[in-house]
């Protein structure tokens, strides 16, 4: 990360120069390895807050339970939020999976904003798409996950760990059954609207 770090610190150097204000962010500088998996992050770690004394609240998703993961057929990692425990401020993002140096700059953008989690949670993201995992983790910080479409919380939350499908602990049969039915309703629902297309055409 030292070339765009130095032209980052270069502009703002250019600005000062020039009789502006210029401003560096090394807080919200995001860090890429680049290998496989991609690993990617920006900001505080779980280990620093604690040092810190600064109370938190952490958030994981993984890519398992991606959609476009499993359809690219590289399910390995997840997305990590964390958050301030009173102000939810994000804090950190942290990444180990497919296209991780690219998912973190919505990270780098919603530090740069003092966003929260719920503020990244409550933006619509495209599905399929891997950048549903950063919201998934977002609503995890709030122990939630949306799960075919409902949002889950408390002991209904699926909780998908790292790892083989097996681990999964999947939600109640009642819970599942609701899934479904909104799935199906979903389904007839994109069913209406590409016959409303196919006519347009």
């Amino acid at each position: 990360m030292s070339g765009p770090r130095r032209g980052y610190e270069g502009v703002a150097v250019a600005e000062r120069i020039a009789g502006q204000h210029g401003h560096v962010s090394f807080a919200t500088i995001p860090w890429v390895i680049y290998t496989s998996p991609e690993i990617a992050w920006v900001g505080k770690t779980e280990q620093q807050l604690k040092a810190e004394g600064v109370p938190y609240k952490a958030g994981q998703f993984p890519f398992l339970a991606n959609g476009r993961a499993r359809a690219l057929g590289d399910t390995t990692g997840f997305v990590k939020m964390i958050a301030h425990a009173e102000t939810d401020e994000v804090l950190g993002v942290h990444i180990i999976g497919p296209m991780a140096s690219e998912l973190i700059a919505e990270a780098v953008m919603a530090m740069e904003f003092k966003a929260s989690s719920e503020d990244i949670a409550r933006i619509c993201h495209a599905h399929p798409s891997l950048s549903e995992a950063t919201k998934e983790a977002a609503l995890a910080v709030d122990a939630q996950q949306v799960v075919g479409g409902v949002v889950l919380g408390g002991e209904e939350c699926t909780s998908l760990l790292v790892g083989g499908a097996e681990d999964a602990k999947l939600p109640r049969p009642g819970v599942t059954e609701k899934i479904d039915e909104v799935q199906r309703a979903l389904f007839r629902s994109l069913s209406a609207v590409l016959d409303v297309v196919s006519d347009i055409e």
